[in-house]
């Protein structure tokens, strides 16, 4: 079990390493890559401990004392956030459909929620997507670059939950895996919920038990999941960038 946490953290960091670069080439090296590596991981601190999208802005904003202006920097995290959760939510909507018509009474409702909570994410975020478009036509030549890396970060997460359910005794095929984190996360990330917290786990817990999966087995996983990541990104946020962390979250639980 030591060995499976070992690997586990390390595939989880090589994720973390594939995103600064992603990042730090749609910044068009405007900055050296440890700070793009610090960058990210303060970002995705922030958006774990409060709501999507927080880490960007404040980061954003960070960016300016490298005369960045605040436009180009979050129209890079847009480019970033599109191409990162674009496989899992067309994968998501496509394995969910499917799944819906064995399962048509609770997925069908799960489906259209999520459909509904899209249509919300789409309208919140219009002016996020239209920097991203217009920043888009900047980014193109590093797109060819970008998206392999994506594909590989996807294949790395499958393998993550891989060896997170063979922690728990739980043997699945590797598409198996790919079907069920596609739909959770289309769930957890379209939901109004910070991080998808507790929408996320829910449709998880609920796709291991139609796999013959013990609720208790499920949840187990859906834990420890959502501890392993959170853990993860606030032990290299906040020793990357405490100072500011704590800043924000003071003023966030003030207001």
């Amino acid at each position: 079990m030591p060995g499976k946490i070992i690997f586990i953290f390390l595939i989880l960091s090589i994720n973390v390493l594939i995103n600064s670069f992603i990042f730090w080439r749609l910044l068009n090296k405007g900055v050296e890559f440890f700070r793009a590596v610090k960058i990210i991981c303060i970002a995705g601190a922030m958006n774990k401990l409060l709501l999507t999208g927080s880490g960007y802005a404040a980061m954003s904003w960070k960016l300016k004392s490298d005369d960045f202006p605040v436009s180009r920097s979050i129209s890079a995290f847009a480019i970033f956030e599109l191409f990162s959760v674009s496989p899992w939510l067309i994968s998501g909507f496509y394995f969910g459909a499917e799944a819906s018509v064995r399962m048509p009474s609770f997925l069908l409702f799960i489906m259209g929620l999520v459909f509904i909570l899209a249509i919300y994410k789409i309208r919140k975020t219009k002016n996020f997507l239209k920097d991203a478009l217009s920043y888009f036509k900047d980014s193109t030549r590093n797109i060819p670059l970008i998206i392999p890396l994506v594909l590989i970060n996807v294949i790395l997460l499958v393998i993550y939950y891989q060896f997170l359910f063979r922690g728990f005794g739980v043997n699945l095929p590797l598409i198996e895996i790919f079907k069920i984190i596609a739909i959770a996360f289309t769930v957890g990330y379209l939901s109004p919920a910070p991080s998808g917290l507790g929408f996320k786990e829910g449709s998880l817990v609920f796709l291991l038990m139609q796999r013959n999966l013990s609720l208790k087995s499920s949840l187990s996983i859906a834990i420890t999941d959502r501890l392993i990541t959170t853990i993860l990104y606030a032990i290299l946020g906040f020793s990357l960038g405490a100072k500011m962390i704590k800043n924000t979250l003071r003023e966030r639980f003030k207001n």
